[in-house]
């Protein structure tokens, strides 16, 4: 039946504020509605160790990749987590650039922990190559598809491997693989759609900055060269500061829902530069 749909596929990628850990109340909940589906490999992650100590990440996707009625996904404790991509669906949606036979796929491919130092992400890696087999998927269903969207927002991991390297080696190590990747993609699916990323969780982010600060200015470097945009985060609320969980690096459910519109702002603005 999928076949038969018509979508406007929006791709959020990159570590776990991508996947969504946001807790905490909301206003406007999202309700999931006919006109936002998922596509889903229903993968499972964990880190494991190599015998020399060094962390590798075990994925494991079913082959049947499967589209549903989006909706938030729970914790082991049955709670809702925030994710960017609904508000921006909805936000997509009410900006009336939805036609009218056509529906939202969305496909996230996030995985929380993953960056490029290990390697996860980059050109051939684990984790490129599953981002580009939903694509896949999801453009094949029906030639009429086409992504509108690719949204980006990784880079705490990579803050914390290749730390006491000097700032410029880990920021052009950062920038040239991040644009090598968005470029190489772009070209494999033959995109000209924005670039949009986001900034880091303040109440994380200003704790021991200079270490963090290269990145931040990598990933925004790129989405400028790129003539995409970078949403900042300065005054938006964690975990931590909502529910008292000593999560400061993720985004709070609300300021997931806020990000959501920013990106989709942004996003927006690109495409009236």
């Amino acid at each position: 039946e999928c076949k038969n749909e018509k979508y406007d596929i929006i791709i959020l990628a990159g570590q776990s504020n991508a996947e969504g850990c946001g807790l905490g109340e909301v206003e406007n909940e999202f309700q999931p509605n006919e006109l936002i589906h998922n596509l889903l490999d229903n993968a499972t992650y964990s880190y494991k160790k190599y015998e020399d100590g060094r962390d590798y990440l075990e994925l494991n996707c079913q082959n049947e990749k499967t589209i549903e009625i989006a909706e938030e996904k729970l914790n082991e404790n049955k709670q809702k987590l925030g994710s960017l991509m609904f508000n921006f669906a909805r936000k997509y949606i009410a900006d009336g650039r939805l036609k009218e036979d056509r529906k939202i796929l969305l496909i996230n491919a996030g995985i929380g922990g993953s960056g490029f130092y290990r390697p996860e992400w980059g050109v051939g890696n684990l984790l490129y190559n599953r981002l580009v087999e939903l694509t896949e998927t999801a453009l094949s269903l029906n030639k009429e598809n086409r992504v509108v969207a690719f949204l980006w927002h990784q880079g705490e991991h990579d803050t914390f491997e290749g730390g006491v390297l000097p700032y410029e080696v880990r920021y052009r190590y950062h920038y040239y693989r991040l644009r090598y990747q968005t470029e190489t993609f772009y070209k494999t699916f033959n995109l000209s759609v924005p670039f949009i990323a986001g900034k880091f969780c303040q109440e994380w982010y200003s704790k021991e900055t200079e270490r963090k600060a290269p990145i931040v200015k990598a990933i925004e470097d790129v989405a400028y060269d790129l003539k995409g945009e970078i949403v900042e985060t300065k005054d938006l609320l964690s975990n931590n500061q909502v529910v008292k969980n000593e999560d400061d690096i993720h985004f709070s459910r609300q300021s997931q829902y806020i990000l959501g519109e920013r990106y989709y702002d942004a996003f927006v603005k690109c495409l009236n530069k």
